[in-house]
């Protein structure tokens, strides 16, 4: 079995990549301006299936990379004077992320009603073991408490083997404060 692990660097940072999956976030004046308990996000059946579609295509994907034994970390394809200085850069302490996009037939998915944010990361975490990192990565119900004050509520709703559903609530504040 193939596990592909993301690390957590600084706080702002280590949000993005310790997600492992896209989110599809959706935004109103009226839910910001709203006072209390947020209503929960209820997607309509086209974003759902675009993004459903965007999962699968995506996972075909990665098996498709590792069936050919590509690079585990993206950082290794990089051309040699790129990739030493992206390792240089990790012993800094620094995190390295880049943007990724799954492709239908050479072409964006749409997402009518959404937005897909796919995201992958690298962190050097000196001394640390898999078991570590896996342990605080998959402690979902404490990242309130590993990624405040970004992470506001965390909790895990489900969970089935390596796959999770959970609930983490956002926050971040410059002019105004948003919560997502």
């Amino acid at each position: 079995m193939v596990r592909q692990v993301k690390g957590r660097g600084d706080k702002r940072l280590g949000i993005a990549a310790t997600l492992l999956t896209a989110m599809v976030l959706q935004l109103t004046a009226a839910d910001l301006a709203r006072a209390g308990e947020p209503e929960p996000v209820k997607l309509k059946s086209q974003t759902r299936e675009a993004f459903d579609r965007y999962v699968k295509l995506t996972e075909a994907r990665n098996e498709e990379e590792l069936k050919r034994g590509t690079n585990l970390l993206w950082i290794d394809g990089l051309p040699p004077e790129q990739r030493a200085e992206a390792y240089a850069a990790l012993k800094r302490g620094e995190v390295k992320m880049q943007k990724l996009e799954s492709l239908e037939n050479g072409k964006p998915i749409s997402c009518p009603g959404g937005i897909i944010h796919h995201w992958t990361g690298v962190v050097f975490i000196p001394g640390a073991t898999l078991d570590d990192v896996l342990g605080m990565l998959e402690d979902y119900d404490k990242h309130s408490v590993y990624y405040a004050p970004d992470v506001e509520r965390s909790k895990i709703e489900s969970r089935a083997g390596d796959h999770f559903r959970v609930f983490l609530r956002f926050r971040r504040h410059k002019v105004i404060t948003v919560v997502l």
